[in-house]
């Protein structure tokens, strides 16, 4: 029943959080530098398999003896280890083993060695990293995650209290907008302010960028066919069966100074007309927090309506502020 206001973004809804998913892509070899692999017979430290190709400049492994670390289970492996040879250099891969996940880790530890000599990358354990993905699928099962949440959200509701001070607090100030001012005004006496940019920043080739963030908030570009609306659709059914923790979410930023919090009700024709409702709730799991992760979708908008976010949008607001590039896990 109630809105969700950003004080730091004037008349738009709560900016939405992002899920995240990294890919880790797969190495692919030049042709050049494919070797041949032949499954070994008899003895596997007398087995050796030639190569099909000369490999490039580029593509130098530091030779091993052995690339797989021994393992408790090295003794249970269904078949011997295979081996290759690349420029004159042989490298060792295992052979099935019982646990997919030790074959896993032994496999990406062989052509660690060969696709990136030099570099040194911290292995999990077999233990540690099986424990991980059996607890992590735990977390991300759906019905699980969401039984959780619901309880710890235990039949959350917003009390009176809470949705009269921003009620009274606008009745009192005369809009929406000078509401939104009130409360960046005092954010800007504890947090970032252009008085704490010209302090740290002002070598920055951005600086006049970041002062006007800080003492204005930033400007959020929307295409200009876009236009202001409320709900056209439904609930969707995630939020019909999660409304209690959608609820305590809005009260944790609304704690935090993060979101307002007013009914429908309390505010007037014009007022209404005056912000963008039509965004739906989302939620998402989250390691370690049970209540998991509030998103608002502004992807997505009803029949014949144009969402916040959309290529026009996205040109704008790179053209405005530049464009985020996100470095590669092998960057950081």
């Amino acid at each position: 029943p109630g809105g969700l206001l950003a004080p730091n973004v004037g008349l738009q809804r709560v900016p939405s959080a992002s899920a995240t998913l990294l890919r880790v892509a797969k190495a692919d070899i030049p042709p050049t530098s494919a070797a041949s692999v032949s499954a070994p017979t008899g003895d596997p430290l007398q087995t050796s398999s030639g190569v099909s190709q000369k490999p490039t400049a580029a593509f130098s492994p530091r030779p091993v003896t052995y690339a797989v670390p021994p393992t408790h289970e090295s003794s249970t492996c269904a078949f011997p280890s295979a081996h290759i040879s690349v420029a004159g250099q042989k490298f060792s891969l295992p052979g099935p083993a019982l646990s997919s996940m030790e074959r896993a880790i032994h496999l990406a530890d062989s052509y660690r060695q060969m696709l990136c000599p030099g570099k040194v990358f911290r292995m999990v354990s077999d233990e540690s990293l099986t424990s991980r993905f059996e607890r992590l699928s735990a977390v991300f099962a759906p019905a699980k995650a969401e039984a959780d949440a619901m309880a710890d959200a235990n039949g959350f509701t917003i009390s009176d209290a809470v949705l009269n001070r921003d009620r009274d607090l606008l009745r009192s100030l005369g809009s929406i907008d000078e509401l939104v001012h009130h409360f960046a005004t005092i954010h800007k006496k504890s947090g970032i302010n252009g008085k704490r940019v010209t302090e740290w920043l002002s070598d920055d080739p951005n600086f006049l960028k970041l002062w006007s963030i800080a003492e204005n908030g930033a400007e959020i570009d929307v295409d200009p066919s876009f236009s202001r609306h409320r709900r056209k659709t439904p609930l969707r059914a995630m939020q019909k069966r999660l409304m209690p923790v959608y609820r305590k979410h809005a009260h944790k930023m609304w704690a935090s100074g993060k979101g307002l919090l007013l009914r429908l009700t309390d505010l007037d024709e014009t007022t209404i007309a005056s912000l963008h409702l039509g965004n739906d709730c989302h939620w998402t799991p989250k390691p370690l927090c049970p209540l998991g992760r509030f998103l608002v979708d502004c992807s997505n908008a009803g029949a014949g309506s144009l969402p916040l976010n959309s290529p026009e949008a996205k040109r704008l607001g790179i053209e405005r502020y530049q464009k985020v590039t996100l470095p590669t896990l092998l960057e950081v």
